[in-house]
């Protein structure tokens, strides 16, 4: 938990209590610099504004443009079906909407917040990352092998991009399929197989996520990483 102020151009200043979700969860008290008269609020009576400072969110409704995107990809196919989005998952409200849209929204929003709580960054940007990203249906965008839970072993974590090059060292990495030496990270240049194809690292791989530029990546093992070497 924490708590955040902020100054306001009128000279009036905030305090909030915010979770590690970036999720307000304590009152705001409002008070004046010149007579330190202080108010308390619940947070259903203050300008949205205040809101949209203190949680860093920046829609008009409180919610981020990635957010706003998927919810409205979803909301429109479950219209199409019948139905109506259920954040929370999916239920029984259309005869022709059986095809789990709100249980994939729920699945995504879980996963980003779990990457928020891994990676101490604001879960609402982690979903932006990815919306701004996805260029194709989000029923098959939204798997486990492209957001893969943040767990020890096949998924690693750097603060920055320098990071992450200095923990690979040489840039040598396993191909999963022949098991050769190669230098690109996505494509063995011996046998031709892609990180990024149909059966991707065959569960060989690494996941890679870098926490200032929002991005991960599945790569070829480094040769650093593997058993014995790590």
């Amino acid at each position: 938990m924490k708590v955040q102020k902020i100054l306001d151009r009128d000279g009036m200043n905030a305090q909030v209590v915010i979770n590690g979700h970036g999720q307000v969860v304590g009152t705001w008290l409002l008070f004046s610099e010149m007579n330190d008269i202080t108010l308390a609020y619940n947070l259903g009576g203050l300008p949205e504004e205040w809101l949209n400072k203190a949680t860093g969110r920046r829609g008009g409704n409180g919610m981020s443009k990635g957010y706003e995107k998927l919810a409205a990809a979803i909301t429109k196919d479950c219209e199409e079906k019948g139905g109506t989005l259920h954040p929370e998952g999916c239920c029984k409200c259309g005869g022709k909407c059986d095809h789990h849209y709100c249980d994939k929204f729920k699945w995504v929003i879980d996963r980003a917040k779990a990457y928020g709580e891994a990676t101490g960054l604001n879960w609402e940007d982690i979903l932006d990352s990815w919306e701004q990203d996805r260029n194709y249906w989000y029923m098959n965008y939204y798997q486990d092998c492209n957001q893969p839970e943040i767990k020890g072993g096949k998924v690693r974590v750097f603060d920055t991009l320098e990071d992450f090059r200095a923990a690979i060292g040489e840039m040598k990495f396993r191909c999963p399929s022949c098991g050769k030496v190669t230098a690109d990270p996505y494509e063995c240049k011996a046998c031709g197989w892609k990180v990024y194809g149909l059966l991707g690292d065959l569960g060989k791989g690494v996941f890679v996520y870098v926490k200032d530029k929002l991005k991960g990546d599945n790569i070829f093992t480094p040769i650093s990483w593997e058993e014995g070497k790590a």
